[in-house]
């Protein structure tokens, strides 16, 4: 039947008072499509209702100050089906979860699939948990953020409240933004500014059309979330004779709701006893999911365990969630036998344990007859630079000629390696345009997927901008900018930019992007920039400089 909610948000569900009250006010606000917020002016929290509404601030180059910023994610980052776990009312509150999907049809080209995960414990009508989950799926997909400096006459205004910017620049005609954030801060010469940041608004984000109710029961015993397929089998890497013994088991996540995966194991193995289900296990270790509140489908899941002692073992898994525990894995068997070598080269397999190896070879002359596999001339010459081709010839990046090109990155506890696979510095003179011009066109074939980093940099040496705001400079008509599409097959997949009215004639600019890339396709980068001075007759001349970095 057509989905009616006497009221559009409603709170059912307990609170736990074990979380501080931020955390849990921040909960009661999701549920109810609010933002919660702090007013500066009245000194107190207040609430934003996230819905459809009207334009309360015009912004134009005349009360713009500065440049602005625009950015937008990125293809492969676009979010195109939600997944939104909660407690429903129709099976006791038990956890149950609806699926919904962009279709086909009205996704990008070649755009892959994406899923948004939600989860909440105080909504458990069907209708709300659709009518939230639509609203961030479609949302997310409206994703143009903007970054830009008023003046102190729009103080009254607040995160939550809407406004629509013109500027040609952008082709924006009275184009609405939802403020995310606004902060006061001073200028250089003293007076109080404005800084905003706003994402894109459409209304029909907020349709609530299509929504229905449809009766749910446990009476036959049989529970949504209770739909917990069957794991795949383990397979195990064992590492008897080690640093540290240990053994490798990874499985991979079955269908439904997975908050966890349970390794069990046995000694009870064959003579002793025949059937599987006359054996008694025992629970091992229960991995759960690192980022998210789910595994999702097929997701291999890992368990390295060194606290076994010696033994024949079967070992075997389940999916769990707070509802209920999914079926048995096949069991897989193997023979841990584990013996701390120091310095050993690998596992059991490799290292003998009564051939005395690393006494009867000194480390030289083992260097030197593994060389000799190799084809080398000397016990260090030949296998390095075997090593160096084996680097080589796996990743396509040539460790000795690019030695200049790896840097070490750093971020909270996470580190990487960053390698630049493309730069270039081009020089651009560009003329007086009423729009913006095409300043360089190249390519990007990333060699293997993964994250990118795009930095553009322009050094601006000369130009007729002449800056400051009212007459006799006016700001509306001294415009510089500089941006990127980066196009496939076609479809542009990322772009940015960053410029607008009341520049000087010296003023540089950087657009920088982080971007998921798939290796073996080619890209194509246009960079362009855009100059209107107010003067006549002179050209912007800059030297721009762009890098592609790989991360991780």
């Amino acid at each position: 039947m057509s989905g009616v909610l006497d009221t559009r948000y409603e709170i059912n569900g307990v609170i736990d008072t074990n979380n501080n009250v931020l955390s849990n006010i921040e909960s009661l606000c999701t549920a109810a499509g609010t933002w919660l917020t702090y007013d500066n002016h009245e000194g107190k929290w207040s609430f934003v209702i996230n819905k459809a509404g009207a334009s309360i601030a015009s912004f134009t180059d005349s009360n713009i100050i500065g440049s602005i910023t625009v950015s937008g994610t990125g293809l492969t980052d676009l979010y195109n089906s939600v997944r939104f776990e909660f407690p429903h009312i129709d099976i006791n509150d038990q956890k149950d979860f609806i699926q919904i999907a962009i279709p086909l049809v009205d996704r990008n080209d070649n755009e892959p699939d994406n899923i948004l995960n939600l989860q909440t414990e105080i909504i458990n009508d069907p209708i709300q948990a659709e009518m939230i989950a639509l609203i961030e799926l479609k949302q997310s997909r409206v994703d143009s953020i903007i970054n830009f400096t008023t003046d102190w006459s729009m103080i009254g205004l607040k995160a939550g409240d809407i406004i629509d910017i013109t500027n040609s620049y952008y082709g924006y005609v009275n184009k609405k933004f939802r403020i995310i954030t606004i902060q006061e801060v001073d200028s250089d010469g003293g007076s109080l500014e404005m800084n905003i940041t706003a994402l894109e608004y459409d209304e029909n984000v907020y349709s609530t059309e299509d929504l229905s109710r449809y009766s749910v029961t446990n009476s036959t015993g049989i529970v949504t979330i209770g739909a917990i397929g069957v794991p795949g089998a383990p397979t195990v890497a064992v590492y008897n004779n080690d640093s540290r013994p240990r053994f490798v088991a990874t499985s991979t996540a079955p269908t439904g709701i997975v908050e966890g995966i349970e390794y069990w194991y046995t000694t009870d193995v064959p003579p002793t006893v025949t059937i599987d289900a006359n054996r008694t296990y025992k629970l091992l270790n229960t991995i759960r999911p690192k980022v998210g509140v789910v595994f999702t489908y097929g997701e291999l899941v890992i368990l390295d365990y060194d606290s076994l002692n010696t033994g024949n073992f079967l070992i075997k898994t389940r999916g769990i969630n707070k509802g209920t525990t999914g079926p048995f894995s096949t069991p897989v068997g193997f023979v841990y036998t584990p013996l701390q070598t120091a310095g050993a080269i690998g596992s059991s397999t490799i290292v003998s344990d009564g051939a005395g190896l690393l006494t009867a070879l000194t480390a030289l002359s083992l260097l030197s007859k593994v060389d000799g596999l190799f084809g080398g001339n000397t016990a260090i010459g030949g296998l390095f630079d075997k090593a160096f081709e084996l680097f080589k010839d796996t990743t396509g990046f040539d460790l000795r000629s690019n030695a200049g090109n790896i840097a070490k990155v750093t971020a909270g506890n996470v580190s990487s390696i960053s390698k630049v696979i493309q730069a270039e510095t081009f020089s651009s003179n560009i003329p007086k345009s009423a729009g913006s011009q095409t300043i360089h066109n190249t390519s990007i074939s990333p060699i293997e997927s993964g994250r990118y980093n795009l930095r553009i940099y322009q050094d601006v040496n000369s130009s007729a901008c002449a800056g400051g705001r009212g007459l006799p400079l006016d700001a509306t008509t001294d415009t510089a900018g500089l941006g990127f599409d980066l196009v496939l097959n076609g479809n542009t997949i990322s772009s940015a930019g960053t410029g607008g009215a009341g520049v000087i004639y010296w003023q540089d600019f950087t657009v920088e992007k982080m971007m998921t890339l798939v290796g073996g396709n080619t890209y194509d980068l246009e960079i362009y920039a855009n100059y209107i001075p107010n003067a006549t007759g002179s050209y912007q001349t800059s030297d721009v400089t762009y890098t592609v970095t790989k991360i991780g």
